[in-house]
């Protein structure tokens, strides 16, 4: 029998859930962005997406990698953004912009003094 896309969606979603648990923020990323393809409007997608993103950041921000963390924090800001644009109170969105537009303006800072 042939999976639905609403199905596959929530498979891959939850794959996405599954990866990010266990702190792999790339394949929870993938899956998130493949969930995206099914079902383009889902506000848990894109905030799982920015979540994932934000993460993928701050591990390259340890890594002293400010061009790859300020890349990752913009993607998320923009994430977050397309779910606020859905839900415009969707408090896990609001709340990701905020902290990933703060991790932006330290990537901007720990630039300046390299």
């Amino acid at each position: 029998m042939e999976k639905t896309a609403k199905e596959t969606g929530k498979k891959v979603f939850d794959e996405g859930i599954k990866a990010y648990e266990k702190g792999d923020f790339a394949k929870a990323l993938e899956c998130f962005e493949k969930a995206l393809k099914l079902k383009p409007d889902s506000v848990g997608a894109l905030c799982n997406k920015g979540a994932a993103l934000y993460s993928l950041g701050d591990c390259k921000m340890k890594m002293r990698d400010t061009y790859g963390a300020g890349d990752c924090f913009r993607k998320a800001i923009a994430s977050y953004g397309q779910a606020l644009k859905l839900g415009p109170k969707d408090k896990d969105a609001l709340e990701g912009r905020r902290n990933a537009a703060q991790k932006l303006a330290e990537v901007f800072k720990q630039a300046a003094q390299e």
